[in-house]
């Protein structure tokens, strides 16, 4: 275990790396705060343009276009737990205020109803807190939950005829007591002291539903002999159920108790906004709470609504007892915003502002936990972020699961990833091996290293633009760890020879200087978003010079007005810009380019060399959006091959393609995905170093195989002069493939060859491995792997040779002293005179 320096302690971790925004003081929120800037809105009305996404000013803005006396204003925000739902609905109390003109504006109230706030009480509390009023709501604790159970079986049958979803058949049938199997009162019994139990736990549990869908089927089978009424019976059954309990506890109507209360905010001047940010938080509430709100005209609040994927895929369509529910709601609200894809990638979360989100929570932890690291920190090395750096925190978010499906949220890069390493006494590239919360990768660098420095330049080493890794050697310093001899060293650091794709992108960008005849521009290249040094500028192919350290190169425009070409490059990789010199100019830039699907890409827009602010951009014929303030926008790529982006400003237009990689490029051609691909190799790099558990071991296995088969006929004892091959010979036929086994992992019975495992052999395993995984069963092409093809025929050569021997040998055992060659000899002899010969 390596030891590192910390300066750090759990309490300032525990005080901000919380699961929850609210958990958090107002003042430590505001530290760690990002902007939550891209939230996709399906409409969002009332707004000035009708761009894909918008931002949280322009959320907050649309909330706040009300009146006093307007009837129900609805905007729906959907989206992964842990996805940023609970800090914008957090910033959003904070900028609307709690109480009276301490927000945005004097007339609208925030009424923030966190997760946590499970108790019902809680909720009627916070409804009513800026009224002053006091609302009598008993304590769910100090109920029976054998009582209620029988009290709301009582109550249903007496209101039966008031109930239009159910017959008197099907009451009797719900109702009737069932011992020996399902039946409604042991459900509900069961179900309130759930309740009881979520309601009034320390942790922040879910509130289960009194009447779950699940226990209704059963239900449904035990009564009627078969699945009945989940569209009619059972939300109508589950409503009831709900109401008894909200009555029980005071809560009476709680339909006329909400309209009653956004009367009482008219009467004193003010205009309620309900932050809702997850609705099973109102658990036998919610139904009321949808029923009034979506009846529009029977209160005034602005609501903000929140529910998550999940909540909307299996209990939407029972959520209000109507057809078609999901556009019910739909037509009736304002907006109807996501803040995470299909893929539960949270939008606003790009490269650049993941980084800078954990730079925020780092700062401040490490500001206010008063400790002193025992050597000095070389922060530059860690770009800002110790004890990570800037690729540590891409690759981990990059990688990020949950439950086995990706799952990139900023609760579980911030929970699961940064406060699982910051209080775990190992550092982050050795706490991180293991979590379940990341995606296992294969490691690009060659496995001769130690474990420990395969793991260091897996999580922090910054890519070169040669394919190769660079790690910081204050990196190696801090961790105390040896510099292996085998790696280069470097003015920038330590440099290892990459192993495998390594995925760059090369840009020249325009960063100063107005575009006009004779003036002096900067440019700026940039590999990975770092500044690139060294990098040959050329304008109008004409060499300029090179970048300088920070990436950057002062480039003299021709004095006469034309189309300029700068172009940048440095090893195989290259970008141009182009500029209109002397005349107006529009410029679109995209980053990355080309990109990957599922990308986010900045598109940028220059007017003359300025940001361009409102540009309309086209994609592919459609409006895409308008670019912000710095002239961005951010757009989503898709499975395209590419995307085509036009604009037009004052008449002067600009096109851009942007290529889409379809898939990363491997050492063979392989029609498998790339995300199984390095699964499958980071499977074989445990087994080759660890003999860990191989559950791909048949991509090796059978690479092997097929390998001898195409090189040798393995399997076959024979004249060894003979040239033929498939005839006159001994063979070994059990199976249908040459036996390979693996040690540990992929063991045979019978006579084979076996694999061990060990990193020594990982030289010649690999291009096994690579073989197996090939489409057409082909050896790494030349041009993407550095193979000992010498090394690998001289160890199939020694392979298939000791196999044949063995072979020899287990069959002259039965021979007892003679050799297959003299047994032949003599079996002839006696064919031949069982023919010919003659008795004597």
């Amino acid at each position: 275990m390596s030891a590192y320096p910390v300066d750090w302690n759990d309490e300032a971790i525990k005080r901000y790396l919380t699961a929850e925004a609210h958990q958090k003081s107002k003042a430590e929120f505001e530290r760690t705060h990002i902007d939550i800037d891209k939230i996709k809105a399906d409409f969002l009305f009332p707004h000035p343009t009708n761009d894909e996404f918008v931002s949280q000013e322009e959320f907050r803005d649309a909330i706040l276009r009300s009146n006093l006396d307007d009837d129900n204003r609805i905007f729906i925000l959907r989206g992964e737990t842990g996805s940023g739902k609970s800090q914008l609905c957090q910033w959003l109390e904070y900028q609307v205020g709690h109480e009276p003109g301490t927000g945005f504006d004097d007339t609208h109230v925030a009424l923030h109803v966190s997760r946590s706030e499970t108790r019902i009480k809680d909720i009627v509390d916070i409804l009513t807190e800026p009224l002053d009023i006091d609302v009598n709501v008993r304590d769910v604790g100090g109920l029976d939950p054998e009582k209620v159970a029988n009290a709301m079986l009582a109550n249903l049958e007496a209101y039966n005829p008031m109930v239009e979803a159910f017959t008197s058949d099907e009451i009797e049938a719900l109702v009737e007591d069932r011992p020996q199997s399902t039946d409604l009162r042991s459900i509900l019994e069961k179900n309130v002291q759930k309740y009881q139990d979520a309601v009034q736990s320390d942790d922040e549990e879910e509130v289960p539903d009194l009447l779950p869908e699940d226990d209704y089927k059963e239900l449904a089978f035990t009564a009627f002999g078969k699945a009945k009424g989940r569209d009619t019976i059972f939300p109508a059954l589950q409503k009831f159920i709900d109401q008894e309990l909200s009555s029980k506890l005071g809560v009476g109507d709680f339909q006329q108790r909400l309209k009653e209360i956004s009367e009482e905010y008219i009467d004193q001047g003010l205009r309620p906004v309900l932050i809702c940010e997850d609705l099973t938080t109102f658990s036998v509430l919610k139904e009321q709470l949808l029923d009034h709100i979506f009846q529009l005209d029977s209160g005034h609040y602005d609501v903000v609504l929140g529910w998550t994927s999940g909540w909307e895929k299996d209990n939407l369509d029972t959520a209000l007892g109507t057809e078609n529910t999901s556009t019910y709601m739909e037509d009736r609200a304002e907006g109807y915003l996501s803040t995470t894809d299909d893929s539960g990638q949270a939008y606003f979360l790009s490269d650049d502002v993941t980084t800078e989100l954990t730079r925020k929570y780092l700062s401040v932890i490490r500001e206010d936990s008063d400790v002193e690291a025992e050597v000095d920190i070389p922060e530059s090395d860690f770009d800002g972020l110790y004890p990570f750096n800037a690729e540590f925190i891409k690759r981990a978010y990059e990688n990020l699961i949950q439950d086995g499906n990706q799952r990139r949220t900023p609760r579980l890069l911030l929970i699961r990833i940064i406060r699982e390493c910051l209080t775990s006494t190992k550092p982050p590239f050795e706490a991180i091996g293991g979590n379940p919360y990341v995606k296992s990768f294969p490691t690009p660098v060659s496995l001769d290293y130690s474990s420990e420095v395969q793991s260091l330049v897996k999580w922090y080493g910054i890519p070169t633009v040669d394919g190769d890794l660079r790690v910081p050697s204050g990196v190696f310093e801090v961790f105390d760890i040896a510099i292996p001899e085998a790696a280069t060293h470097s003015d920038t650091g330590v440099v290892f020879s990459g192993d495998g794709p390594i995925k760059t992108d090369f840009r020249v960008k325009q960063t100063g200087g107005q575009i006009e005849p004779g003036a002096t521009i900067t440019v700026e290249t940039l590999l990975n978003s770092r500044s690139e040094p060294d990098a040959e500028i050329l304008c109008d192919g004409e060499q300029v010079g090179y970048t300088g350290q920070g990436g950057l190169l002062a480039v003299d425009l021709p004095g006469e007005e034309k189309k300029v070409e700068i172009a940048a490059s440095k090893g195989s990789h290259r970008d141009t810009i182009t500029l209109s010199v002397g005349t107006d100019s529009l410029n679109l830039a995209a980053d990355p380019s080309p990109a990957e699907e599922g990308d986010t890409v900045t598109i940028t827009a220059k007017f003359n060399g300025k940001p361009l602010s409102d540009l309309s951009i086209q994609r592919d014929g459609q409006i895409a959006g308008q670019t912000d303030e710095e002239g961005k926008l951010e757009i989503t790529v898709d499975d395209s091959s590419e995307i085509t982006l036009t604009a037009n400003h004052q008449d002067v237009e600009d096109q851009l393609t942007v290529p889409v990689k379809s898939d990363r490029i491997y050492p063979v051609e392989t029609d498998l995905d790339s995300e199984v691909v390095d699964e499958y190799r980071y499977q074989y790099q445990q087994w080759v170093s660890n003999g860990e558990e191989y559950d791909s071991s048949i991509v090796l296995r059978d690479g092997t195989s097929e390998l001898l088969e195409e090189w040798y006929d393995p399997s076959r004892l024979a004249n060894p002069n003979s040239t033929s091959r498939g005839v006159e010979g001994i063979y070994y036929t059990r199976g249908q493939q040459f036996p390979v086994s693996l040690q540990g992992v992929d063991e045979r019975d019978g006579l084979d060859v076996e694999l061990p495992f060990g990193s020594k052999y990982n030289s010649v395993y690999e291009p096994l491995f690579w073989y197996g995984i090939s489409e057409d069963g082909e050896l790494p092409r030349e041009d993407r792997y550095q193979m000992n093809y010498a090394n690998l025929r001289n160890w199939t050569d020694d392979l298939v040779g000791r196999f044949k021997a063995e072979m020899r040998s287990q069959i002259e055992d039965c021979f007892e002293g003679w050799t297959i060659e003299e047994f032949i000899v003599v079996a002839q002899y006696l064919l031949i005179n069982s023919a010919r010969g003659r008795q004597s």
